[in-house]
């Protein structure tokens, strides 16, 4: 059985600052959402181009005008070994980017 990942209490802690609703749940694909419907951010995971192994990498889009969304920024290089690992990060990046 598929259960949803759980993000983290620093992710939980910099979502109650950015005034998400702890009740609304706790898991990613949640925070997500909400990040997009009421801050309009949307977050990318993508698998990197990998021989060996598979890594992701994620990017932010958010807007720039009423009527322009673009990437706002890319993750680090980083070797993010699973997909939840690389939207956690992904979710932290975005509620610091809410001011």
């Amino acid at each position: 059985m598929i259960e949803n990942e759980v993000f983290s209490m620093e992710t939980a802690r910099l979502a109650h600052k950015a005034g998400y609703d702890i009740n609304l749940g706790v898991d990613q694909s949640i925070l997500q959402r909400w990040l997009r419907e009421v801050h309009n951010l949307h977050i990318e995971v993508k698998v990197q181009d990998s021989v060996k192994e598979v890594k992701y990498y994620w990017s932010i889009f958010g807007p720039v005008s009423e009527n322009y969304i673009r990437c706002l920024v890319n993750s680090p290089i980083e070797d993010y070994t699973s997909y939840e690992i690389a939207l956690e990060s992904a979710l932290k990046e975005a509620l610091n980017l809410i001011k």
